[in-house]
């Protein structure tokens, strides 16, 4: 599985490499850290990834901004947010996110888990 973290923290990004390598086995995935929606895009083509998972307050791009883009050419991949608000909710309606989580939860011994429908080719 190839999976792409966007955030513009680096603390947040280790964060949700311990969370995801409790949840998976590090050994079938794959992760590219990106630090900003701009550099993503230097990168990203259709189909190369199975999974972003992403910030929604960055810089100029915010996470739904860069979501949208995705799906003007990336239908398939899974899109989750990661976020301390729900300002945005309506927004991960809007290009089908599969799921939100919240990233106070990183804080408590279980964290809100990202659905297997997110994780499971």
């Amino acid at each position: 599985m190839r999976v792409a973290f966007i955030d513009d923290d680096s603390n947040e990004l280790k964060i949700l490499h311990t969370y995801f390598n409790d949840l998976t086995d590090p050994s079938t995935i794959s992760i590219d850290d990106f630090s900003s929606g701009e550099e993503f895009f230097s990168r990203f083509t259709a189909g190369l990834y199975d999974l972003v998972i992403l910030d929604i307050f960055m810089g100029d791009l915010t996470g739904v901004d860069v979501a949208r883009k995705i799906r003007e050419t990336d239908h398939n991949v899974r899109l989750v947010f990661c976020t301390t608000s729900n300002d945005f909710a309506s927004e991960s309606y809007e290009v089908a996110a599969c799921s939100k989580f919240w990233k106070m939860s990183f804080c408590f011994s279980s964290p809100m888990p990202i659905p297997s429908s997110c994780t499971e080719k």
